[in-house]
C-alpha cells in the first residue's frame, strides 16, 4: 500500500509504503500535480517509504525532468537508508 500526503500544496509531499508496479501511478500523478501547481523546490519526504523498485525510480526521474522543465527541482529528503536495493540495482550508491 502506498500513501502520498500533501504537506504543502505544490511545495512538499510525503510518501509512505511501497512504491512498485502496483502503486507507482499514484506517486507519479501526485508528483506531476505538485510540480505543475507550485514554484521553487518540490520536497519529497521519503522517510516512511519501505520499498522502491525500478518503476518507482523511473517515476522519480520523470518528475525530476518535469520539474527541470518548469524551472524547479525535485529534492528527495530522508531516503538513502530505505532504498539500498533500488540504488544498487541501477548502479548508484545508496
Amino acid at each position: 500500500m502506498l500513501v502520498v500526503s500533501v504537506l504543502g500544496p505544490g511545495q512538499s509531499l510525503a510518501v509512505s509504503g511501497e512504491v512498485g508496479v502496483q502503486t507507482v501511478a499514484d506517486l507519479r500523478t501526485a508528483l506531476h500535480a505538485a510540480v505543475d501547481a507550485g514554484s521553487g523546490d518540490l520536497l519529497l519526504d521519503c522517510d516512511a517509504a519501505t520499498f522502491v523498485d525500478a518503476t518507482g525510480l523511473g517515476a522519480l526521474l520523470s518528475a525530476h525532468r518535469r520539474a527541470q522543465r518548469a524551472g524547479r527541482r525535485l529534492v528527495l529528503t530522508r531516503w538513502a537508508p530505505r532504498w539500498p536495493g533500488c540504488c544498487s540495482s541501477v548502479g548508484c550508491p545508496a
